[in-house]
């Protein structure tokens, strides 16, 4: 898993640049987050709902990442230029989903317990879908998948919004002339 990026609402920065582009799964680093860097990621205030967007940045998936980024980016800039959800002002992280699978389910846990979201926006594989809703079923999160999938989900707390095949051919077949 390569780096966590938080986007203020307001612009600018909001983690120290050693931060963002930190390898938070060197042996050095252990995986871990050091005290340090757990102030940064305190709660900013009770009228900001923090979302944790895990997006695939690395690894064959990582085509995707630039663009989820920036799309996860306008939305919450546009969410809250109408004054957020219900008064509430959104917060997004973004966190890399691309690396080994037990590495991102470290960092889930680790964004949960030590209160850097609020809920998790994933814009991932199916196989880390299933790691993490077992790690926000845990803990009680919301968790939103948004891409295409095989369909079927139903863990409580789960939300898949994404087509399935069914519903993305079906229209199409219907279309073709005979």
């Amino acid at each position: 898993m390569r780096a966590t990026v938080n986007f203020p609402a307001h612009g600018g920065s909001a983690l120290p640049p050693s931060l963002l582009f930190r390898n938070l799964s060197s042996s050095a680093a252990g995986g871990a987050l050091s005290p340090h860097d757990h102030a940064l990621f305190k709660r900013r205030g009770v009228n900001k709902l923090r979302v944790g967007g895990f997006i695939c940045c690395t690894g064959s998936p990582g085509v995707w990442g630039p663009c989820a980024t920036n799309s996860a980016q306008l939305a919450v800039a546009e969410i809250n230029k109408r004054g957020g959800i219900l008064g509430r002002e959104l917060e997004l992280s973004i966190y890399d989903a691309g690396g080994p699978l037990d590495e991102v389910l470290d960092r889930a846990e680790q964004a949960i317990v030590f209160d850097e979201v609020d809920l998790i926006v994933g814009l991932h594989t199916s196989a880390v879908r299933v790691g993490l809703r077992d790690v926000t079923t845990r803990h009680r999160i919301p968790y939103i998948y948004t891409p295409v999938y095989e369909g079927g989900e139903r863990t409580p707390g789960v939300m898949a919004i994404g087509e399935t095949p069914r519903w993305q051919s079906r229209p199409a077949i219907h279309w073709l002339p005979p």
